[in-house]
């Protein structure tokens, strides 16, 4: 056999690196690291695209990507890749421009890296809004990435306000008690969510010399205010002091009091208090603006979401953002208590954690700001039980003792946040289970959306956390039922009805809240009425099935000098069941292969035994199982060999009865020549190097339970069986005799199949039997001299020759030799010029499909003597002209026109009656064949 050299180098460089853990595979050592996908680049507006055209206001954006190793892509975290891009603008930008880039990139803390876009030029509020655009070219890549971002005219909405904490507490023993915090001065604006800050462009003023401005409000845009006690000692009351905003114009003085000359104003309370207890809890996943950027307080809304006060522990999942906070409880010298929520204090409230290893970055010890590891770093330290204790630090207590006030939180990192499930359907062809004895099973698996940072990923949900129902009960069943992802539905023993029932998957991790999904399934009664045994004939075309009672498996791993173009063996054949059901009865037209394909279920069984079949659906093992072959009953059968030395009943062929068979290597008998592959259900496998027989292959469908057919059961039998010879093709000579039989002459196989008035007898035709009759002796000589796979001795040419010659004494004096010959005798009986050579090289290219309907209609007719049986198809000449050439078409026989004119049924046996004189000497040599099988 010839072999790619190349392609055999591949496939040892291949197994080579499976073995190795190398190749690239996700078990090697040396698969490349993640790097940059440049595909998946894009430009992201973390606070959104829409930036207000105050002239002093700004919006970030940043370039982010996804990764790849060269073999998965889409792999997280997002890498922010702001800084290695040049940026541009677009659009109509105007003169002077309404927007600029500022100078420099950005380190925006959680949010990473990002290019501020700046309002350069004040829009009047009556100016339409403004479309730019923004272009990023990643340096390394090159790959350019544009987004729009919208300029909106800055239009107020009321009257500018003072943002800042109300209440400032103050220990009143302490004298030298004070507390800084920031105020910003901010105007809210149609259609735009970031406020326009004007902080920096008004003075700012305070009623009371117990609270004191900055000398400098810094570019950020907020006014620092330093507190200290106001308190009148041995009867500390609250003191209200107003802060407020004037023109830049003015001063702070006492005519600024008046209302009309205020832009805006704010009363602060300052309480006596001192810090009581601290409680520090973690919110996943937090808005940009969870914390106020000026007085580092947690948002009111957002306090209920921020999990963990005084639980001591809180599961945090992995790939988030995350954001510490305090509860900072004070005690008031009226013996109340208040409280409030800080994400920072500066220098008041700090914030650290110990390991760190659950972090990607931070958590920032001022800010109390976070980014967990991505899932794809939880998931290899899973094992580890990964946690970190945080703690919170209030360093200005001035009590009695003087100490620090801490907390602490133990965060449990857990697999990344479910935002949604979906059910899947992993097993079937729709969500529809019929009632019947197949027992129908569909498998649902619940997969699962995870968060990660920047970024979603799809995956099997993990199992302790779902759990399966059916509605309505007594239908339909799920197994498991819980604890499980995947989950099998099935009917119930004794179904109380049917109709539509409802598969609910639910999945609660405790930190993703509760989720469900549920698909609808179909039940109907369905019971089976008729089942088919399907093949696919023809290996080149593997979806299309049909029934064949005739097939042909053997060796791949062909040895000797086989030639590229010749025909090989297949070595396994894939049989199929088909069900008519009664919901399938009003539409089937006749071809099972459009019926369901019930081979997978649990109650479908296929069975190989010794022996070939009756076409009926049976199988038979005797040679021929009626009694004697009456040689003389049907025309043509004289001619073939062997028929006068079979022997009757299921008695073997004739052998010597001192002759003792060797035992089998390995002991016992080796089974049927071909039997069903445990792993792919209904494929047919050769057995052993060296096997020669015929195999009948039956399906049913079992129904009692007991995995075998019983007459007297209720299980379901196919309405036909199949007959698979199983040949050794080992050698060039060998194999053309093996594809003679089995490629070429399938219906001469089958000769006599079906015939009126033979069926008892010869049930299966009579050629078959022949064949197996030769295995009967073949089959167990070749079981002593290699068995299955196990490096057993390939056949000599004595081995050879006997298979085609049937002088298996030739091997050893001791063996029998078959008295109807070997697979050679039967061929060159079958194919000589005194049987059916001169017909099938006639006939060859002459009929549309000779192999499957020429030749067998023609035997049939033969047989017969039946010429409507005959149905040959309309051809023209020249598609015979090189077949049918050197028959001629001199003198007065007319030509091919006359020639096809004689395969007209109604013309064909009045040719014969009207004699044959005229016809060209090959054409006599047929019809008088023809002549002789119809003993005219």
């Amino acid at each position: 056999m010839k072999i790619s050299k190349l392609a055999l180098s591949l496939t040892l460089i291949s197994s080579f690196l499976v073995a190795c853990g190398g190749g690239g595979d996700s078990r090697s050592p040396d698969r490349p690291p993640s790097r940059l996908d440049p595909s998946s680049l894009r430009i992201d507006f973390p606070n959104g695209n829409v930036l207000p055209g105050t002239g002093n206001n700004s919006i970030p954006v940043r370039m982010v990507g996804l990764q790849t190793d060269g073999v998965e892509t889409n792999l997280g975290p997002e890498l922010n890749v702001t800084s290695n891009t040049q940026w541009s603008l677009g659009g109509q930008v105007g003169d002077p421009a309404i927007a600029a880039l500022a100078a420099a990139i950005r380190d925006a803390g959680t949010i990473g890296n990002v290019q501020d876009i700046l309002s350069s030029v004040r829009l009047s509020s009556n100016d339409t809004a403004k479309t730019l655009t923004i272009t990023g070219v990643h340096n390394s890549s090159n790959v350019s990435r544009t987004r729009n971002f919208t300029i909106q005219p800055p239009i107020p909405l009321g009257a500018p306000f003072i943002s800042g904490p109300n209440i400032i507490p103050l220990n009143p023993n302490d004298p030298n008690a004070s507390f800084t915090t920031n105020y910003q001065l901010l105007q809210d604006l149609q259609d735009v969510a970031i406020d326009e800050n004007l902080t920096n462009e008004v003075r700012w003023c305070a009623n009371n010399s117990n609270a004191s401005y900055a000398e400098e409000i810094p570019t950020t845009g907020s006014a620092t205010v330093t507190f200290t006690n106001p308190f009148v000692a041995g009867s500390p009351q609250p003191v209200s002091i107003e802060l407020f905003a004037v023109d830049d114009t003015l001063q702070c003085s006492a005519g600024t009091n008046n209302p009309s000359q205020k832009v805006a104003s704010k009363v602060v309370q300052v309480i006596p208090a001192t810090v009581q207890s601290l409680s520090v809890c973690a919110l996943t996943n937090p808005p940009a603006d969870a914390c106020d950027a000026g007085t580092g307080a947690l948002q009111q809304e957002l306090v209920s979401a921020c999990r963990g006060l005084n639980t001591g522990s809180v599961e945090v999942p992995a790939g988030q953002n995350l954001q510490l906070a305090a509860r900072i409880t004070y005690q008031n010298a009226d013996g109340t208590t208040s409280q409030s929520f800080q994400c920072s204090s500066p220098s008041l409230l700090t914030w650290g954690a110990d390991p760190d290893t659950i972090f990607l970055a931070g958590p920032d010890s001022q800010d109390g700001d976070a980014q967990l590891i991505s899932r794809d770093q939880y998931l290899e330290i899973q094992d580890q039980n990964p946690q970190s204790t945080v703690t919170g630090t209030y360093t200005n207590n001035t009590d009695a003792t003087n100490d620090d006030i801490t907390d602490s939180l133990t965060l449990r990192l857990v697999d990344a946040q479910v935002i949604d499930v979906e059910i899947v359907r992993t097993s079937g062809d729709a969500d529809e289970i019929p009632l019947n004895i197949l027992g129908t099973e569909l498998e649902f698996t619940l997969m699962c959306t995870f968060q990660d940072i920047n970024s979603q990923e799809t995956e099997v949900c993990p199992d302790a956390f779902v759990d399966w129902t059916v509605s309505p009960t007594g239908i339909l069943e799920a197994d498991p039922s819980a604890d499980s992802a995947q989950t099998t539905v099935s009917a119930v023993e004794e179904p109380s009805g049917d109709g539509i029932v409802t598969l609910t998957a639910s999945y609660n991790d405790g930190v993703s809240g509760a989720l469900t999904d549920q698909v609808a399934i179909t039940t109907i009664q369905d019971d089976i009425v008729e089942v088919f045994l399907l093949q696919v004939s023809n290996g080149s075309n593997p979806d299309i099935r049909n029934e064949d009672g005739f097939s042909c498996v053997g060796r791949t791993d062909l040895v000797g000098t086989i030639q590229d173009g010749e025909n090989y063996l297949r070595g396994s054949q894939q049989y199929y069941v088909h069900a008519l059901f009664e919901s399938d009865e009003a539409t089937y037209n006749g071809d099972p292969s459009t019926l369901p394909d019930i081979t997978g279920s649990d109650a479908v069984f296929f069975s190989a035994v010794s022996g070939y079949s009756d076409n009926n659906g049976a199988c038979l093992t005797g040679p021929i199982p009626g009694g004697e072959f009456p040689t003389g009953d049907l025309p043509g059968f004289d001619d073939l060999p062997g028929f006068g030395d079979l022997p009757t009943g299921d008695f073997p062929l004739p052998i010597p009865g001192d002759f003792d068979f060797p035992e089998f290597p390995g002991g016992g008998d080796v089974g049927p020549a071909a039997a069903f592959d445990t792993e792919t259900k209904g494929e047919l496998r050769a057995r052993g190097l060296l096997r020669l027989s015929t195999v009948c292959v039956q399906a049913y469908v079992d129904t009692d339970g007991n995995r075998e057919f019983d007459e007297d059961s209720s299980d379901l039998l196919a309405n036909s069986s199949a007959t698979t010879l199983v040949l050794p093709a080992a050698d060039d000579d060998l194999l053309l005799f093996s594809n003679e039989l089995c490629e070429t002459l399938e219906p001469v196989l089958t000769l006599g199949a079906g015939v009126p008035g033979a069926s008892d007898f010869l049930p299966a035709g009579a050629v078959i039997p022949l064949v197996y009759g030769v295995s009967l002796i073949a089959d167990p000589l070749l079981a002593t001299l290699a068995t299955n796979d196990d490096g057993g001795l390939i056949p000599g040419e004595e081995i050879v020759q006997a298979l085609i010659t049937g002088e298996f004494s030739a091997i050893n004096e001791q063996f029998p030799d078959s008295p109807i010959g070997g697979l050679g005798v039967i061929t060159n009986a079958l194919l000589g010029d005194a049987a059916l050579g001169p017909v099938v090289d006639a006939l060859d290219a002459c009929l549309l499909d000779p192999t499957t309907t020429g030749v067998s209609a023609l035997l049939t007719a033969l047989l017969t003597a039946n010429p409507d049986a005959l149905g040959f198809p309309e051809i023209g000449s020249q598609d015979c002209d090189e077949a049918i050439g050197g028959f001629g078409a001199p003198g007065d026989f007319g030509g091919l026109e006359d020639l096809f004119s004689l395969f007209d049924p109604s013309t064909f046996f009045d040719f014969f009656d009207g004699g044959t004189d005229g016809l060209p000497g090959p054409l006599q040599d047929l019809f008088d064949m023809f002549a002789g099988f119809f003993d005219l």
